[in-house]
């Protein structure tokens, strides 16, 4: 990959941490950008809380625009360093997005999803978030 070469990125130093899980949100609702932000802010905070803080939560989100119709989704990557507390937190996604489509994978690092959640320079304004209780953490 290509844009591995470039050392000095958020898509690289976000490659070299784990993550567990690669999750799609799309909302029923017409969200703006802003919006969509506020709900992954309260998810992480929400996460963080039901969790604990002896257990490594991480989150990286982007919201991007629909192509097919008005609105937003989000995208984000998940760590979470307990697999019994890693189950309850999806379990909780998905009814903490009940009403909205989730798509939720195993996380693999050699498909590259974070420099697809990063593209076109996503990174470059207020619709993303790197968020979690042990940040400074290497992996």
């Amino acid at each position: 990959v290509t844009v591995l070469e470039d050392q000095n990125t958020l898509a690289y130093t976000l490659y070299k941490l784990r993550w567990d899980n690669f999750i799609t949100v799309a909302y029923k609702a017409t969200y703006t950008p802003e919006r969509c932000f506020s709900m992954m802010s309260k998810l992480s905070d929400i996460l963080e809380d039901k969790c604990g803080n002896d257990i490594e939560i991480r989150l990286f989100f982007t919201t991007e625009s629909f192509t097919t119709r008005d609105g937003n989704h989000n995208h984000f990557f998940l760590r979470v360093g307990n697999h019994k507390i890693r189950q309850y937190a999806i379990d909780f996604i998905k009814e903490y997005f009940t009403d909205d489509r989730v798509d939720i994978r195993p996380y693999d690092n050699e498909k590259a999803g974070l420099f697809y959640i990063c593209k076109n320079n996503s990174t470059k304004g207020i619709n993303w978030d790197l968020r979690g209780n042990k940040l400074s953490s290497p992996r």
